[in-house]
């Protein structure tokens, strides 16, 4: 989504570009998109090596990979301390403890807001880390992924002498994901980026997995010697949207825009819509959810139903613990 609005300090507007509160393509991990060769569909949309499944086994991997490799702070009568920062961190923004299950955190993410010089344009970018690391007193910040193995369990026996091999392979079978991970690591500034291997115990089965190993890159070194990419290249994009909507010659209004990718040809189509579009779809759901009321024999809402219904629910969650990973940041105006 692309919204121009109207700026006295700015004479030619500012552009908010985000992306839809249901877009769930960009939320979640493509899982081998620039492989030559894909093996067969399931028949089910079942399968645990369905497409979609495939996607959400792979950003949950991520997810639980990015705790996983912090170190959790210590009881304060522990005999070893630990390493403090000698920053002090807001909370989540995007996190209420209130409305959220008891027990729940928010996932391991720190947000980073950067500044940047693009010509005649300042761009402002709220990007993700997932941690720091101390050497010689200097904090340096790293952000972390994981590649997953679904197909076959041969990392098992290659990781230790095969690392590269792995790695190879994976830069054929997913070098979008991993020039958006250089992206991101780059823009957030972050000195480190944190790769980890992660393997299913079972092929049958996509919920239990092996962190395998890990390695480490400097993002921009990755970026140029693994994906052979231009840096300087990756702001294109972003330049010729400034250019579409903020110089002097543009032609588009103040309003909101939604942005299309056409499938099969190098194009990008904007489309205008109406400020107030895709605000009512969360409004429309808990429509049908109300409508969703079981009726007794006269045809009234059956309240008595209902009502055991909530007991139930609050008997189930009364003493739950569980740690809840959030997905990306909600979306909001980022420029």
């Amino acid at each position: 989504m692309a919204h121009k609005v109207e700026s006295e300090q700015f004479p030619n507007g500012l552009l908010f570009l985000y992306a839809r509160e249901d877009e769930f393509a960009l939320k979640t991990m493509t899982v081998n998109e620039t492989a030559t060769e894909m093996p067969p569909l399931p028949d089910s949309e079942d399968h645990v090596n369905h497409p979609r499944h495939l996607e959400l086994e792979a950003t949950a991997i991520n997810q639980n990979f990015s705790h996983q490799i912090l170190k959790r702070p210590v009881p304060t009568n522990a005999s070893t301390p630990v390493p403090t920062t000698r920053k002090t961190y807001q909370p989540n923004p995007f996190f209420n403890a209130q409305e959220e299950q008891e027990g729940s955190e928010p996932a391991t993410v720190a947000y980073r807001y950067r500044r940047f010089q693009l010509g005649p344009y300042r761009l402002v970018a709220r990007t993700e880390l997932q941690g720091y690391l101390l050497r010689g007193g200097k904090e340096e910040y790293l952000t972390s992924y994981a590649l997953n193995e679904w197909e076959t369990q041969r990392w098992r026996q290659k990781i230790d002498v095969q690392k590269g091999s792995i790695l190879a392979t994976e830069l054929k079978n997913n070098s979008f994901k991993l020039a958006k991970w250089a992206a991101q690591s780059l823009l957030a500034g972050a000195d480190l980026m944190k790769v980890g291997f992660v393997s299913r115990v079972s092929q049958a089965s996509n919920v239990d997995h092996l962190v395998l190993g890990t390695t480490q890159y400097k993002p921009q070194e990755f970026a140029e010697r693994m994906l052979n990419l231009k840096v300087t290249n990756m702001w294109g994009i972003i330049k010729w949207l400034c250019d579409k909507f903020l110089s002097p010659e543009s032609s588009l209004e103040s309003g909101k825009y939604v942005l299309l990718k056409d499938p099969n040809k190098p194009t990008l189509r904007i489309y205008a819509v109406p400020l107030d579009a895709f605000e009512g779809d969360e409004e429309d759901e808990d429509e049908d959810e109300d409508e969703d009321e079981e009726y007794d024999d006269d045809g009234a809402p059956d309240k008595t139903s209902g009502r055991d219904g909530e007991e139930e629910e609050e008997e189930e969650d009364t003493g739950a613990k569980h740690r809840q990973f959030s997905g990306p940041p909600q979306t909001g105006p980022v420029i």
